[in-house]
This record gives C-alpha cells, sequence and structure tokens, in this order.
C-alpha cells in the first residue's frame, strides 16, 4: 500500500501544472455564414503573475486550425501574417481586437450560431494550459 501512495504522490508533483496566469475579458468570435471557412475571435488578456506568460499553441475541438495572427500594412497593402507565441508580460495586457492582433479559428467543424459558447484552449511554454470561453457574436 506504501508503494501505491508513493507512486501516487509521485504521479501528482510530476504532472505539470495547470495554472491559469491569464485573466480573460470580452473574448467573441465574430459570427459569419456557414460558407466562409475562417472567423476572427478578440479579447482583452491580462497576467496578473509576476513572471511573464507565453502562449505557444491556440486549439479548439470546434474549429480545425487556430492561429494568432497581425494585421500589419506593408506598403500600403493591408495582410495578415501569423505570430508563433504571444509573450505577456508579468503583469501585462494584450488586446486582440479588429484591425490588429487577432484569433484567426480556420475550418469550424460545425455550424456555430450567435450565443454559442465556444471552448479554446492556450497551451503555454511551461507545458500548463488554459481553457477560456468565447461566444459567438454578431
Amino acid at each position: 500500500m506504501n508503494r501505491f501512495i508513493a507512486f501516487i504522490t509521485f504521479l501528482i508533483i510530476s504532472m505539470p501544472s495547470v495554472a491559469q496566469p491569464l485573466h480573460v475579458s470580452d473574448a467573441w468570435i465574430k459570427n459569419l455564414p456557414p460558407a466562409i471557412p475562417m472567423r476572427a475571435g478578440y479579447m482583452q488578456l491580462m497576467n496578473h503573475d509576476a513572471n511573464a506568460a507565453t502562449i505557444v499553441s491556440i486549439s479548439s475541438d470546434a474549429f480545425e486550425k487556430v492561429e494568432i495572427h497581425q494585421t500589419m500594412n506593408i506598403d500600403g497593402v493591408m495582410s495578415m501574417h501569423p505570430i508563433n507565441t504571444l509573450v505577456l508580460e508579468a503583469n501585462g495586457m494584450v488586446s486582440l481586437k479588429p484591425g490588429g492582433m487577432h484569433l484567426m479559428l480556420m475550418k469550424p467543424t460545425r455550424e456555430l450560431k450567435i450565443g454559442d459558447e465556444i471552448e479554446i484552449v492556450l497551451q503555454f511554454d511551461n507545458d500548463s494550459s488554459q481553457v477560456i470561453i468565447m461566444t459567438v457574436k454578431k
């Protein structure tokens, strides 16, 4: 029995942290007709931790792929470029908003309707993750 307790204790200690350092507000996805394969997502991210938080990937069962994109004006032409990581400095804030940095949610796996709540998983560089809820809006 003592070996079993020691083994369970080892597993618990060895598991990656699931700390949720980010406070998320105003998280929403723009509703579009089902024929359009892309959606944009917006939110405010606040890191209340004393250490920086680095998002290295984002996923959702509701989309085949989720990326962070930055809208840029290059030589007078607006374009979107993927960002591989998003660093939130200690006690810092980042806004994902129209015309700037945003989530690009690609190929919905089901029809989305106004009011739907979609789970999004933020994966951090320290192997922890955080689930956030985004609401589909008009």
